[in-house]
């Protein structure tokens, strides 16, 4: 099981509700929102670059939050 979502067969499962995510229709309303807000695709401060940048964050800080605490003395 991946950290949120569960891969199956190339569908992403939502591990709270259980339901599929459309993943082409979550795409659509990304790029839907970024039209609206003026945001490019691409390029600093683009959809893709902050998307990008989000994940890594998020997946380094459950990774911290995982790790061992050590104590400093």
């Amino acid at each position: 099981m991946a950290d949120t979502t569960e891969l199956l067969d190339d569908a992403m499962i939502d591990p709270v509700t259980g339901e599929i995510i459309d993943q082409k229709d979550l795409a659509e309303r990304l790029l839907t929102q970024a039209k609206k807000q003026g945001v490019s695709l691409v390029g600093p401060g683009g959809l893709l670059n902050q998307l990008t940048k989000n994940v890594l964050e998020t997946r380094a800080e459950r990774r911290a939050d995982r790790a061992p605490r050590s104590r400093a003395w």
